[in-house]
């Protein structure tokens, strides 16, 4: 959600006081405790929206973001889990103070992160006169088992909403391979040491 908002804030190109984010998450951010949620009865086809109101990660959300745009921002929040086990889906909608169109957005993004890192743009160009668009987002499976993040955006110039979807593993990139990425960085290592493999989808 960070990763998705923080180049458009920092640019000043978007309304820091109306930031919209669905998260999608799968039941492992619930925890190793027994949970209604988390069960596979109450959780397999079904979505279950929680915390809507003051989830602790509004506030991480709006201290980062505000350091970012260097003003207070407000993020309106909504988390649901969905039923897949590792892996979250942040759609995050914001509303641009100017005209801008997705290529610009996009090499604002590559500037951003550079090719090479683990946050990784998905620029795939929409396939024009689709029925069903989704080639130019990204795939939770994509980044299944790894460190990577990634984060694709469309803009709707009709309405005037710029939308970024970012997608992680939460037990990779959210968790255990952040740790291993941060050990390298204290070890003095390339944070990339032992952490290039690609998803396990194909």
């Amino acid at each position: 959600m960070i990763l998705g908002l923080a180049p458009l804030l920092r640019e000043g190109l978007v309304d820091p006081e109306r930031l919209v984010v669905d998260g999608l998450s799968g039941t492992a951010g619930i925890g190793a405790e027994l949970s209604r949620a988390a069960h596979h009865p109450e959780i397999g086809g079904n979505l279950i929206a929680y915390n809507v109101v003051g989830h602790r990660h509004t506030f991480e959300m709006e201290q980062e973001l505000g350091l970012v745009a260097g003003r207070e921002v407000r993020v309106h929040f909504t988390p649901t889990y969905v039923p897949i086990v590792r892996g979250i889906l942040a759609v995050c909608h914001a509303f641009p103070e100017r005209d801008v169109s997705r290529e610009a957005l996009l090499e604002l993004y590559r500037a951003s992160y550079p090719d090479g890192g683990f946050v990784q743009v998905y620029d795939l160009p929409a396939e024009e006169g689709g029925s069903w668009r989704y080639e130019p987002y990204p795939w939770v499976s994509a980044v299944a088992g790894t460190n990577y993040a990634q984060i694709g955006l469309d803009v709707d110039p009709r309405r005037g909403r710029i939308v970024v979807m970012g997608v992680l593993d939460s037990v990779g990139k959210g968790g255990a391979h952040v740790g291993v990425e941060n050990m390298n960085l204290m070890l003095g290592l390339a944070p990339e040491t032992g952490l290039t493999r690609r998803g396990l989808h194909p």
